[in-house]
Parts: structure tokens; sequence; C-alpha cells
């Protein structure tokens, strides 16, 4: 009895839609139905077999749509199509983690670099951001016009470059399926770690908003193959500078 009351919650909690007597009674007629297939094998010495097989299967595909929790096993073209659709997603997003990693090595600081981030943030359709350094905070976000009261799904990620450092990314809870706003959160996240530990390591320069490399130096104009043009926001109304956050007493951090 205690096995069958397991049973029976197990069924009931698998979005059928049965009580518990009627899973209970369910379950007697599923297995009054097999004793008698197996007592026909038997009288017929296993002739019968393959024909009482193919009607089970038969009778499950048929019946198979009326339980909800296996309507997803049908819809294969939604499931491909949405597989293809996250495939092609990260597949963009690592092309943009790999421009920024090479947009990094012709960055002149650590703050032109966070500009150039928000770039791919905007990018991959974050909303909020927020980047904490050992020397302070950056926020930023996609426009100002953002509803202060809207949900959003949050990401964090921690990492260690001598010190630690943290990278918030945020985006509104209904515009992505949570597993590809994992995945894109963490391609985002990896691509800043792995664009700043470069650039700290090239310039010997500790990861510092203020940062910065010296600008007329021969041997970084010899080095570089080309001018770094830093990201100018403001152009456009759908992007906002960054800022940074500001203490509860109105003063920058």
């Amino acid at each position: 009895m205690p096995l069958l009351c397991s049973i029976n919650y197990e069924i009931s909690g698998l979005g059928i839609g049965y009580s518990p007597r009627k899973a209970v009674l369910t379950l007697y007629f599923v297995t009054l139905i097999f004793l008698f297939f197996g007592v026909v094998v038997f009288w017929s010495k296993g002739r019968w077999a393959p024909i009482l097989f193919g009607i089970v299967c038969l009778a499950f595909i048929l019946s198979a749509r009326s339980f909800s929790f296996s309507r997803e096993w049908f819809a294969v073209g939604r499931v491909l199509g949405n597989s293809i659709e996250m495939r092609e997603s990260i597949h963009y997003a690592l092309s943009l983690g790999l421009w920024f990693e090479m947009e990094a090595k012709n960055c002149d600081s650590v703050e032109n670099l966070w500009s150039d981030f928000q770039l791919m943030l905007l990018k991959l359709n974050f909303v909020r951001a927020n980047l904490t350094l050992q020397d302070g905070r950056r926020e930023w976000k996609r426009n100002a016009a953002l509803d202060a009261s809207a949900p959003l799904s949050w990401s964090r990620h921690e990492y260690s470059l001598g010190e630690a450092f943290s990278v918030e990314l945020a985006i509104e809870s209904d515009a992505l399926d949570p597993a590809l706003f994992h995945h894109l959160s963490e391609i985002a996240a990896e691509a800043w770690h792995k664009s700043v530990a470069s650039w700290c390591g090239r310039h010997s320069l500790p990861l510092r908003f203020k940062s910065c490399t010296r600008q007329n130096s021969p041997r970084k104009a010899s080095q570089r193959g080309r001018a770094y043009v830093p990201l100018v926001w403001g152009q456009s109304a759908s992007l906002e500078p960054s800022r940074p956050a500001m203490a509860p007493s109105g003063e920058s951090l």
C-alpha cells in the first residue's frame, strides 16, 4: 500500500489531471490489460507476441496526446526550430566576443574598454550591466526610458585577476529563454574577463578604471596596426553612456 500511494502521488503530480482515486484505478486497469496480454502470449506459445506488441505501441501513440506531459514529445518541429535559433544566437555572441577581444588589443584605457563592452551588451539585448572593480563601480542601462518597475533577470559573474572583480548582467525577464540568457551572459562575461586579462598583461597595468596607457608612446604606436577609435555614446536615442555608481550621499564611488 505505501508503494501504491507513492506511485499515486507521483502520477497526480505529472499534470495529467487525475485524482488519487482515478490514478489508482488506472494503474489497476493497465495491470489487468498486461496480465491479459501475458496470458494470450503464453497460450499462443509466443506466436501472438509481435501482434500484441504492435497493438500496445499503437494504442500508446494514439492516446499519448491526451496527456499534457507528453505533448512536448510530439512538438519535434518547434523543438528543432528553437534549438537552431539558440545555436545561431550563441554563434553570434561568440563572434561579438571575438571582436571585443581583438578590439581590446588596441584599446587605450579600461574606461574605453568598458565603453566598447557596452556595444556588445547592446547587440545581445542586455538592458542593464554593473561592473565592480577595486577602485569603483560603473552602471550601464540600455536607455533612459527603461521602466524601473520592469522585471529583470540578473546574472552575476565573479572573477579574480590579482584582485576580485564582478560583472552583473540583466535582461528583461520575458525577452529570452532562461537557458539562452544563461549562455549569452556566460559568453559576455567570459569575453570581458579574457579581454581585460589580456589588456592588463599586455600593458603591465592593474585592473582599474583609471588605468590608461601612454598615448604618445613610440613603442605603442609601432605595435599598433591601426589607430584606436573609442565608441562615442549619445549619437542615438537608444544609447546611453555608463556612469559611476552613486553613493548614498550623492557622491561618486
